[in-house]
């Protein structure tokens, strides 16, 4: 689907991912982010999805895929519960923790859902870039472009050990900055791919 779609893709992936569970992060401007996050991946991963999708034409497809369906606009603690379980079974649990897709770099503040699964599950956060997916798919069309044959570009991040915090609300500004901070190192790495066009 990846290269029917994108035409071109070049993966700069360091180290790769850790071989046991981890946290994937990511920067999302577009739907064709997650096709690109399952030609870096490619192996079991689980992720949260919007609960509107499950009861959708794709909510079979996306639940066999890993998806955790989560209900926005509060804290919802049931499928928070699942994330834990799925990366304590080992899988890579992938994210964008800006939410929904936005159409300018960091213009949303990043929830801390990631790093407190990590911190609880006791696994590294992996960031991870993805530039020129907005070419083939942009937000408001239903179809991507492939005949331009946009160039896409993935580079995996090293892997991040949090340092240690209390997950509790009394320490919710701490995790902030800890999640601001990571996404901060995405953004510098997805600047880096576009000085490379």
């Amino acid at each position: 689907m990846l290269g029917l779609c994108y035409g071109r893709v070049e993966v700069k992936a360091g180290r790769g991912l850790p071989k046991g569970p981890c946290v994937v992060i990511f920067n999302h401007s577009s739907v064709m982010d997650v096709a690109a996050m399952a030609h870096v991946v490619r192996r079991p991963v689980a992720f949260w999805a919007k609960a509107e999708l499950k009861d959708g034409v794709f909510g079979p497809w996306l639940g066999a895929c890993g998806a955790v369906f989560v209900q926005r606009g509060g804290q919802d603690d049931a499928a928070f519960r699942r994330g834990l379980e799925a990366l304590r079974g080992g899988v890579a649990f992938c994210l964008a923790p800006e939410g929904t897709r936005h159409h300018r770099d960091g213009d949303r503040r990043p929830h801390t859902g990631f790093v407190r699964l990590a911190l609880q599950a006791g696994v590294p956060v992996v960031p991870i870039a993805i530039s020129g997916a907005r070419a083939v798919l942009p937000p408001g069309r239903y179809l991507p472009r492939p005949w331009r044959r946009p160039l896409v570009r993935v580079e995996v991040g090293e892997p991040m050990t949090l340092p240690h915090l209390p997950v509790d609300e009394q320490h919710h500004e701490d995790l902030l900055r800890l999640a601001e901070d990571a996404m901060a190192q995405v953004y510098a790495m997805k600047a880096a791919l576009e000085r490379e066009d």
